[in-house]
């Protein structure tokens, strides 16, 4: 395991691909002829390749395990190179294709190294782009910028089909969270694994991958990207007669799905149209009640005037009133001044009809002499 830590380094891929076998095996023969005590065993293969930072195969190995039913001789076949008992000390033979190791373990690992070239069922290219510039993996150590890591996998047509038609691949790359910053994978898995953040994509069997995972970098570096592969056998009889009429049942429901979305479709436009009429009214609403509040400011204005001169008209008849009251009481001072001027005259009156009487008394008493 290698990381990108400074100028020179490589990225190491692990592409392991799992194949179950269950199925039970008695080896009847070996190296050196008939074995004696063969084993039944149940296999299991889990290959490993390594490969260059751009996705190109280097090499590959094969862990092989077995699960012994009965202890004794085990006959193996496989195009090695070197093999190598991963489990105890009994020694392991090879010779050709054909290996073979005696055990009393009721578990047994060993490792086979695949002969090269290697030819994987998928060609993986791995490319990278710093800032949108190219740039090798090996100049990234250190590097500080917008990142993009390009995975693509396609089926290797110089291989065997059937594993690129029967296994489903995950790919996983994991990031330092500390050093890259707004990490976008669409269509990928990503989750969080303490400081690191996971990104995981899923290629089904028979299809190939096609993804971007791009991030701000700073002081770069990153640990290795795996590639895990399983086949899925799916061992099930098919009713033709029933598929095909689910299938009609499928086809008939989409129609009514599509209908329905139809439906949908028109009343959503119906409550787009209603929504923009509401905010119109809205709208409406709140300029007359700014309208609205504009007139009671002035309703208000002008019932403080009204009361304004409510209190005027008050104090108005007020000193009406008193001016009245002092009109009555001098009528009455006229009434009483002109009720004497009336006495007086009277008097005057009488005073001179009684001085008339006395000139004629004077005239008797001038008659006497």
């Amino acid at each position: 395991m290698k990381r990108i830590i400074k100028s020179g380094c490589i990225i190491l891929f692990v592409l392991t691909l799992i194949l179950l076998q269950s199925r039970s095996v008695r080896a009847v023969a070996g190296v050196a002829g008939t074995v004696p005590h063969a084993a039944a065993f149940e296999k299991e293969e889990v290959v490993y390749a390594l490969l260059s930072a751009e996705g190109a195969a280097q090499s590959a190995y094969v862990v092989n395990v077995f699960t012994l039913l009965t202890p004794g001789a085990i006959v193996d076949y496989g195009d090695y190179k070197s093999v190598q008992n991963l489990t105890s000390e009994d020694e392991i033979f090879l010779e050709g294709d054909t290996i073979q190791i005696s055990t009393q373990e009721k578990k047994l690992y060993y490792q086979g190294a695949l002969t090269e070239p290697v030819a994987l069922p998928w060609l993986i290219n791995i490319s990278y782009t710093l800032d949108g510039v190219p740039i090798a993996p090996g100049a990234l150590a250190g590097k500080s910028g917008k990142l993009e890591i390009r995975l693509k996998i396609e089926a290797n047509p110089a291989a065997d089909q059937s594993f690129f038609d029967g296994c489903a691949l995950q790919t996983s790359i994991t990031l330092d969270a500390a050093r890259c910053n707004n990490i976008a994978a669409e269509g990928a898995t990503v989750a969080n694994a303490g400081r690191n953040k996971q990104i995981a994509h899923t290629a089904l069997p028979g299809k190939g991958l096609d993804a971007t995972i791009s991030a701000d970098v700073e002081n770069f570096e990153m640990d290795r990207i795996s590639i895990n592969g399983v086949g899925l056998a799916m061992d099930f009889d098919i009713d033709t007669d029933e598929f095909t009429g689910s299938l009609t049942e499928l086809a008939d429901a989409i129609g009514e799905l599509n209908s329905g979305a139809t439906d949908i479709r028109d009343a959503t436009k119906k409550l787009d149209d209603g929504a923009l009429e509401l905010l119109d009214g809205a709208k409406a609403l709140g300029e007359g009640a700014l309208e609205f509040d504009i007139g009671m400011g002035r309703l208000q204005a002008g019932l403080m005037e009204f009361c304004g001169g409510l209190k005027e008209l008050v104090d108005g008849s007020r000193e009406f009133h008193y001016g009245l009251t002092e009109l009555a009481a001098g009528g009455r001072t006229l009434m009483e001044g002109s009720a004497a001027i009336k006495q007086g005259l009277d008097t005057l009156d009488q005073m001179l009809s009684g001085s008339g009487g006395m000139g004629d008394i004077s005239q008797l008493a001038d008659s006497s002499k």
